[in-house]
């Protein structure tokens, strides 16, 4: 897995299409971005250019813009106060998964949304937070 930091999507994106897009045309690359990009605000403006250069890049690309992600089975957040964050909302997670249905998700849906845009593509190539939810919950584990 790479992670990637702002400039270096750009850079490490024009690099990619003669190591992988030639050989493997095929191949989905999913790019994990957040709600709201493409909108006026800086961050969102640097992930939506980071997404159109994907999306011309790879003729499979599969953006995933994030709303809620809901942690389960004691996942644990890396980012500094991030672990303080998610303990204050663990009571709150059901009241806002009922309040807002199709903007939170949990590890569990994201995973198996991914996995299925993975296999089979996505129903666009920009999957919004309702549209992860609604892949994740349509693979329900038997």
């Amino acid at each position: 897995m790479v992670t990637l930091t702002v400039p270096g999507p750009t850079k490490f994106i024009k690099g990619l299409p003669a190591k992988l897009c030639v050989p493997n045309p095929a191949m989905r690359f999913l790019y994990v971005s957040g709600m709201g990009t493409g909108g006026k605000a800086m961050w969102a403006r640097v992930k939506g250019r980071t997404e159109d250069e994907l999306l011309a890049l790879f003729p499979a690309a599969i953006m995933i813009r994030l709303g809620a992600l809901r942690p389960m089975h004691g996942e644990r957040s890396k980012a500094p106060g991030g672990d303080v964050l998610l303990t204050l909302l663990s009571p709150l997670w059901p009241v806002l998964q009922w309040l807002w249905p199709s903007g939170v998700i949990t590890t569990e849906e994201l995973g198996r949304a991914m996995i299925l845009a993975v296999r089979n593509g996505g129903p666009k190539r920009v999957l919004e937070s309702a549209d992860l939810v609604a892949l994740g919950r349509s693979a329900q584990p038997a």
